[in-house]
């Protein structure tokens, strides 16, 4: 009775990580059609990622996003705490 019972413990186990493998590999593969998306745009405009951010405008550019980003998510923070 023992042994069923630890062998019904393990096939729970198996299932809850066959499903939490099938869960990481949607969002990879998710992941991997976005950015295979933004790729698309780059090639497509014949832009080179490296060259661009070799420029002091293509830096400038980046730096920029980056602190707009962050402003953001900082507003974005704030309008949580606030609504609660």
């Amino acid at each position: 009775m023992e042994e069923q019972a630890e062998v019904e413990l393990l096939r729970a186990r198996v299932a809850e990580l066959e499903r939490e493998l099938a869960d990481r590999t949607e969002r990879a593969n998710a992941a991997v059609a976005a950015a295979e998306d933004r790729l698309y745009w780059l090639d497509r405009w014949r832009i080179d990622p490296n060259r661009v951010m070799a420029t002091r405008a293509g830096q400038w550019a980046f730096l920029t996003a980056k602190r707009a980003r962050r402003a953001l998510l900082i507003a974005d923070r704030i309008r949580r705490r606030l609504a609660r």
